[in-house]
């Protein structure tokens, strides 16, 4: 479903299909950004948040933290800067949770997702996932309805 949003950076508005909250513009920024601080990143290891933004002044905290937590860019281990778990606050590399957090997590994603349909229809065809016996798979017939 396509919906009119307001771009979280500029302030645009734009129609987003999958819920993005920056417009396409400011999304292929900061992907170009990501890309050029990467490549700083191999040439400068261990550069701080303070020369980053220094040497590309369109890159935020926010932007920063983003790649952090999604793992696209990762914390030298000489650095003083540290993530933390968002449960329980164990130091971590990169993500949202440590590793017992996460383990919990998915436990409780997976005890609450929905189950398959047991049933399902397509083109007129009636198909049966369960296992008794008169389960079968017939033709539905719009005219005889039985």
């Amino acid at each position: 479903m396509i919906e009119p949003r307001v771009c979280d950076k500029c302030g645009r508005i734009f129609q987003s299909k999958f819920g993005s909250s920056t417009c396409p513009q400011c999304e292929n920024t900061f992907q170009d950004d990501y890309h050029r601080v990467r490549e700083y990143l191999y040439e400068f290891p261990g550069a701080t948040e303070a020369q980053i933004r220094e040497m590309f002044p369109s890159v935020t905290h926010k932007d920063i933290m983003s790649w952090l937590r999604g793992g696209r860019i990762g914390i030298a281990d000489s650095s003083k800067v540290r993530l933390t778990c968002e449960k329980c606050g164990k130091v971590i590399l990169d993500g949202y949770l440590c590793a017992e957090c996460q383990k919990i997590q998915d436990r409780i994603d997976a005890r609450f997702k929905p189950e398959k349909e047991h049933h399902s229809i397509q083109k007129g065809v009636a198909v049966s996932h369960g296992t008794k016996e008169d389960d079968r798979m017939r033709f539905l017939d719009k005219k005889n309805k039985s």
